[in-house]
């Protein structure tokens, strides 16, 4: 197990850091948030590679958007700073993280993990889905995750954003 701080919160890992591969098929994902969400961002790309960020509209996913966060790429992929989080990721999670860049807010353990799942989506330009188990928040209890990091354009320019859903599985 590995011991570190988060926001000052002290995490572990429970095992292994999280887990990831490449999105190959829909049914990869056994959540329901996340398969609407890779629902929502198909449909807006179409038979393009990716959605324009400009595209989304919140509402019309209101209770998965809770779930997600929106980095945009800083200098082709030198730094990833928070553009909309989701509350219920500040109620899962126990922070804030809109407006902070990775560096800003994780430990230097997680944010190497950061910034190589970010840049593997935009080096590969596909979904990427990562699953573990890490204390998150300050209550000591391990919380498994599931997420779903996906690419998103700009209105000019491509690669611009990067879209990361979540969802936590409850202990049995």
């Amino acid at each position: 197990m590995s011991d570190e701080k988060l926001f000052g919160i002290d995490i572990e890992y429970s095992g292994e850091p999280p887990r990831r591969v490449f999105l190959e098929s829909i049914d990869q994902l056994d959540s329901k948030r996340l398969i609407t969400l890779y629902d929502y961002w198909n449909a807006k790309r179409g038979t393009r590679p990716r959605p324009r960020w400009d595209e989304f509209d919140l509402m019309e996913i209101h209770e998965v958007a809770r779930f997600i966060h929106i980095r945009d790429v800083i200098h082709g992929g030198e730094e990833f700073v928070v553009r909309y989080w989701g509350t219920g990721l500040t109620d899962a999670l126990g922070y804030e993280g809109t407006g902070k860049a990775i560096h800003e807010m994780y430990n230097e353990i997680m944010a190497k993990t950061a910034y190589q799942i970010c840049r593997e989506v935009l080096h590969s330009e596909l979904p990427i889905l990562s699953t573990g188990n890490v204390i998150w928040d300050s209550h000591k209890s391990f919380k498994k995750f599931i997420s779903l990091i996906l690419p998103l354009d700009g209105t000019d320019m491509p690669l611009a954003h990067i879209l990361t859903g979540l969802d936590f599985v409850k202990p049995t």
